[in-house]
């Protein structure tokens, strides 16, 4: 969104309907005395009030809008209802209503605002950091300007400040957005849109230094903790934003950007989204960051790590959104040994409440972001029979919610923990219920819930023994939606196709629908966009490279760079962002797509055509990679031409790219349960099943040619030893087939007897895997192919005659015949943490004989 798309007349009717609001501490010059004293100051308007920084400290009640408080993210809390009544208010020291602000530059090294009043009185501040400088010079220069912009439409002395429900001019806060990340623009036009307890959620895998959940504004941990990382740990270029679409309380703004990590100078060009949530106040109450994870992975994390892997089922598509509103908490009883005096709950909404308290928050914000239950009626059982309603904010698709609950109790030094449960959301956000007490009653079912020690939730809870069981029950009550005021709409508002639902019910059902409704316009657009402009945008666009001076005005320049001793000479589009393997063939790198603004990989294999069998592999390779299209195989985006054939040397393969390959999951400590390798399993033999359905051979399944994402995703990679077989009756002209294929490890009894083989031998090495996901070391690790037969057999037994009778050549039958008979081993004793039905599998899987190993149907 260049800025000559923004009219003055935009910025001053987004000043006008906003209201600009900010507190924090700082210190005061003293009138009489020439010392700093700290206060706690709040700007409402163009008023001006300060009070006792140790009056605020002992005053429960008074709650801050831009530190940690206010978690919950409700537009619509009311925190003095949740808190104690003072016994009479607390009252500023002064207040004054400003007419100017002294912004000298001279002065900033002090960090120093001077304030002139109404009554000609000069106050004098001094911020504790840059950031405080910055913020309260810009908001109190546009409280004045919301001022002036206010007085020229109002005649008389009395000028009314906006009231809610507020109009957010998406285009001028996004602008002003872009330019608060190259530190040039003002904090005055963005903070008034986001609410006081705001939540910024995204997708960033955990090595990124923006992942996680920001609560609030606050510099803590909130919003402006978010603006503090991005201007210290990262660098953001080239901010464009596509297109924006809202309905109701819900909006997607789509952009461009160009990241680099500062640290190592790493950059990726990617594609964000941005999917909003409304209060009723019309102010946003949630962002959630939908960016390139997988090349933001790269980009940031060592080369080593693994991802933390997270199933589809932990965020139910179905309920993964729905709106602000109330989620009542019924605490029914308890079962605990540990318990010795009358416990008490304490519920969180956006992490465990002692976590919270380590991380250095007061005991004030501590009672702000959690609900405490009185001290149960009994001790065994525990018993409670107490309602919490818990402010909601509302959820959106990508963001997983759970409710933090931990028991405690009284103790000789002080409280204790006795146990906790974190509780996925997912069911009881997409259950339909309404406000009626029928449906509350319907929905109050109560649920037990096993109750773990803290230490388990940063750990697997894999042979982890539950401390005592929750009984609750847990209901959503969703609330309606703001729409903006016929009255307040401007010219941006006019073009919005807006449509209410009647009924918090309907709205919840239907909020995923509109959410994904929102997404496909953005889609459109953007693919209108690029169809239009693709031509003129390959003549005219320059985008700045990782040496700045490569131009995208020639689709066909090239630029070259070494990585890990080899060299690469690849389209000026594709800009390196780091190696991430090495395989038999050449080295494979990430790389950032200008044009696109995807991550892709880049394989390089040198010297193609020094040896005649391996160049038949790559063009088969290639082949192959281009006609197999499914989820769960990598697919070939690219093969670049060579400047000319006579120079034509080395081959680069452009695919997609992924975060990691399964190899290094298992060797790393990231957590693989049941659930995990049940599906990532699935998903080998998906593809497994694609491919031999087109009677192709791989030849060389192994855990680091699997692929595999953050959100457990596999794609089988690596078809320089795959084959095509004949379409009809394809075991028949297998004679032919290359019999040194798949790594030994993983290479089935068929390969190892000289015998022929066909699709059995794919499902041997899944098989293999399969057990090496449980047991984290490779289940046959033979040392040649004799070693690797004395291992299998040792393991399943020794075959029988019968089982052999698929051996084609006969002096291995012999010798195989020969061997020592040995029994088989219990699976229970291989892998003892794997359930039934997985050993199952295994059995069928991991068969000597292929005549009778699973097919994949």
């Amino acid at each position: 969104m260049p800025s000559g798309a923004l009219s003055p007349s935009a910025r001053e009717r987004h000043v006008q309907q906003l209201p600009v609001r900010w507190e924090g501490v700082l210190r005061k010059r003293g009138d009489w005395l020439p010392r700093w004293d700290a206060y706690w100051v709040v700007l409402d308007g163009c008023e001006l009030k300060y009070f006792e920084k140790s009056d605020i400290d002992k005053k429960v009640e008074y709650v801050q809008s831009n530190s940690i408080s206010l978690p919950t993210s409700c537009a619509a809390m009311d925190v003095s209802a949740a808190l104690p009544k003072p016994a009479k208010p607390l009252k500023p020291k002064a207040i004054h209503i400003i007419s100017g602000i002294d912004a000298d530059a001279s002065v900033k090294v002090m960090r120093r605002i001077t304030v002139t009043t109404t009554q000609k009185r000069m106050l004098h501040f001094m911020a504790e950091s840059d950031l405080d400088y910055i913020i309260w010079k810009q908001m109190l220069q546009g409280a004045l300007d919301q001022y002036t912009h206010l007085q020229k439409r109002q005649v008389g002395d009395v000028v009314p400040y906006p009231e809610p429900p507020y109009v957010i001019e998406l285009p001028v806060m996004y602008h002003t957005f872009g330019e608060i990340c190259r530190r040039v623009g003002k904090f005055s036009l963005l903070l008034p849109c986001l609410h006081p307890s705001i939540v910024v959620t995204s997708n960033y895998p955990p090595s990124v230094p923006m992942a996680g959940t920001f609560h609030g504004l606050g510099a803590e941990a909130g919003f402006l903790k978010y603006i503090t990382i991005i201007h210290t740990m990262v660098d953001i270029s080239q901010y464009r934003v596509s297109h924006i679409a809202r309905e109701g309380d819900l909006a997607v703004v789509t952009g461009k950007e160009t990241i680099t990590n500062t640290k190592n100078q790493r950059r990726y060009r990617q594609i964000w989204q941005h999917e909003l949530r409304f209060g009723s106040d019309g102010r946003i109450t949630h962002i959630n960051i939908v960016a390139d994870a997988i090349a933001s992975s790269v980009a940031f994390s060592a080369h080593a790590d693994g991802p933390s892997l997270s199933l589809p089922h932990d965020r139910d598509i179905s309920s993964s959104t729905c709106p602000p509103g109330t989620l009542r908490v019924v605490c029914v009883s308890a079962e605990s040994s540990r318990a010795k005096k009358s416990p008490h709950i304490k519920m969180g909404l956006y992490g465990f409440p002692h976590t919270i308290l380590k991380a250095g928050a007061s005991n004030r914000s501590l009672q702000q972001v959690t609900y405490t239950t009185k001290p149960s009626k009994s001790v065994n059982p525990i018993y409670w029979a107490e309602t919490l309603d818990l402010a909601f904010s509302g959820a959106v698709p990508g963001t997983t919610s759970f409710l933090y609950i931990e028991v405690w109790s009284s103790g000789l030094m002080g409280d204790e923990i006795i146990g906790a449960a974190k509780i996925n959301l997912a069911p009881y956000l997409g259950r339909p219920t309404s406000s009626s007490e029928e449906d509350i009653a319907l929905g109050s079912i109560p649920t037990w819930f096993d109750l773990y020690s803290p230490e388990c939730f940063t750990k697997s809870k894999d042979g982890m023994e539950a401390v005592g069981k929750l009984q609750l029950s847990v209901v959503f009550l969703p609330r309606n939606p703001v729409t903006p005021s016929s009255s307040k709409s401007s010219a941006y508002l006019m073009e919005i196709t807006a449509s209410p639902s009647s009924t918090p019910q309907l709205l919840k059902r239907m909020s995923f629908d509109r959410l994904t409704a929102l997404h496909e316009q953005t889609s459109i657009a953007s693919d209108q966009s690029a169809s239009t402009s693709s031509t003129s945008s390959r003549r005219n666009s320059r985008v700045l490279t990782r040496q700045d001076t490569c131009d995208l005005s020639d689709p066909d320049a090239m630029y070259t760079f070494t990585v890990s001793g080899t060299k690469f000479r690849v389209y000026t589009r594709y800009q390196l962002i780091r190696a991430v393997g090495h395989g038999a063939y050449g080295v494979v790198i990430a790389a950032s797509d200008q044009v696109t603004g995807n991550a892709v990989a880049i394989k390089n294999i040198p010297k193609t055509f020094d040896d005649l069998i391996d160049a038949k592999r790559i063009v088969r390779e290639i082949r192959l990679m281009r006609h197999l299209t499914h989820p769960h195989i990598i697919h070939v985006l690219d093969v670049m031409r060579p400047p000319s054939l006579a120079r034509f040397e080395d081959t680069y393969i452009v695919t997609d790219l992924m975060e990691t390959d399964l190899h290094r999951v298992i060797q790393s400590q990231e957590r693989l349960n049941a659930e995990h390798i049940a599906y990532i399993t699935y998903q080998m033999l998906a593809a497994l099943r694609y491919m031999h359905s087109a009677n192709v051979l791989h030849r060389d399944v192994k855990p680091s040619n699997i692929l595999i994402n953050r959100d457990c995703l596999v794609k089988i990679c690596d078809f320089g030893l795959a084959r095509g077989v004949p379409t009809e009756n394809a075991n028949e002209d297998t004679e032919a087939l290359t019999e040194y294929v798949v790594t030994r490890w993983y290479r089935a009894p068929e390969l190892l007897l000289n015998s022929k083989y066909s699709f059995a031998i794919d499902v041997w090495s899944v098989g293999c895997i399969l057990v090496e996901m449980f047991t984290r070391t490779a289940l046959f690790p033979g040392h040649d192919h004799v070693h690797q037969l004395q291992l299998i057999a040792s393991t399943l037994g020794s075959p029988s005659a019968g089982e052999l009778g698929f051996v084609t050549n006969d002096k291995a039958k012999r010798w195989m015949i020969k061997q020592t008979i040995q029994a088989p081993k219990n699976w229970k004793d291989i892998v003892p943490t794997a359930p039934d039905d997985a050993i199952d599998l295994m059995k069928k899987l991991l068969a000597f004989d292929p005549r009778t190993r699973i097919v994949v149907v």
